[in-house]
């Protein structure tokens, strides 16, 4: 189960989620990224209470990080993000 709610912290208009990121939960948040807000910049994600993600998951979260629209994240999805990043 995925929890998915917009707030706005320090001027940014952010997508946090809570639970599992996984199946098509994955889809869903691709979709409300891309929507992003009606008269402002793109939205960012804060997935500080992330506590799992199955692949799909980590490719977005991947791809967020690169595009520097990840603003928080789970200690669960640092060791795996950082895992990634190391050759």
């Amino acid at each position: 189960m995925l929890r998915i709610h917009r707030e706005t912290r320090d001027d940014e208009a952010r997508l946090v989620l809570e639970g599992k990121l996984a199946g098509p939960w994955v889809a869903e948040c691709r979709a409300l990224l891309a929507e992003g807000t009606p008269a402002g910049p793109a939205l960012v994600l804060d997935a500080r209470e992330v506590h799992f993600a199955d692949a799909a998951g980590l490719a977005l979260l991947r791809e967020l990080d690169s595009a520097g629209r990840l603003r928080a994240r789970s200690r669960f999805l640092a060791t795996w993000l950082d895992q990634e990043e190391k050759p």
